[in-house]
């Protein structure tokens, strides 16, 4: 998979994952990058056929679209999917360790769909403790929001992610939740934390490995 390492993109709107592959939405004018990279799209028909095809490949190169005002591509974007939000943690402890579980032989972070009347600081509170068995942690920040596409037939659903830097004083009595396919629940130094984002999901290991590790 070819990426756009070492180019410069600016105004950058939103990066979408889709297993291993990247969409990027933007607004800017990128006529002048090779066809393979960016691409012109004028409407949401064209959005439409476009997003349908590029989910259907197993592989892609990364792709930026472009093409119309921000406001629309956007809104028409998410109007494709199943919108669903989610929050989580990237919880820390006093010597520095992160907390990682381990589900479906995929080394994640503790994080979990939004209930009704719920705010993202709340959601994630309520998943980390949930999947984790954590009694007490606390919000120190939000780190950033990721967008990921999941199932690889239709329906897709979008899912948006809101991720914060927590910090707990607990180490000890970690209980995975069984019932959302957690088998393991585990602390990570510096370096076992790089190896642990090196068998992870591409929408971490490119938005939240330099917060993490």
């Amino acid at each position: 998979m070819k990426a756009l390492n070492g180019q410069t993109i600016n105004n950058i709107e939103m990066r979408v994952f889709h297993n291993d592959k990247l969409l990027i939405l933007n607004t800017g004018d990128f006529s002048g990058y090779p066809s393979n990279f960016a691409l012109r799209i004028k409407t949401k028909k064209e959005l439409a056929r476009f997003v349908k095809g590029w989910l259907s490949l197993k592989e892609s190169e990364d792709i930026i679209v472009f093409g119309y005002q921000q406001g629309n591509l956007l809104k028409d974007f998410i109007s494709l999917f199943k919108f669903v939000e989610a929050a989580g943690g990237v919880v820390k402890n006093n010597d520095g360790e992160t907390l990682f579980i381990r589900r479906w032989d995929m080394w994640d972070l503790p994080k979990g769909k939004m209930e009704k009347g719920e705010t993202p600081e709340q959601t994630a509170l309520r998943e980390v403790k949930e999947e984790t068995g954590l009694k007490e942690v606390d919000i120190v920040r939000k780190i950033t929001e990721t967008y990921h596409i999941y199932f690889d037939k239709p329906p897709y659903y979008l899912k948006l992610s809101h991720w914060y830097l927590m910090t707990t004083k607990q180490k000890n009595g970690l209980i995975p939740q069984i019932a959302e396919d957690i088998t393991g629940v585990v602390w990570l130094d510096r370096e076992q934390c790089k190896k642990a984002f090196s068998e992870t999901y591409r929408t971490l290991r490119d938005m939240l490995e330099d917060e993490v590790c």
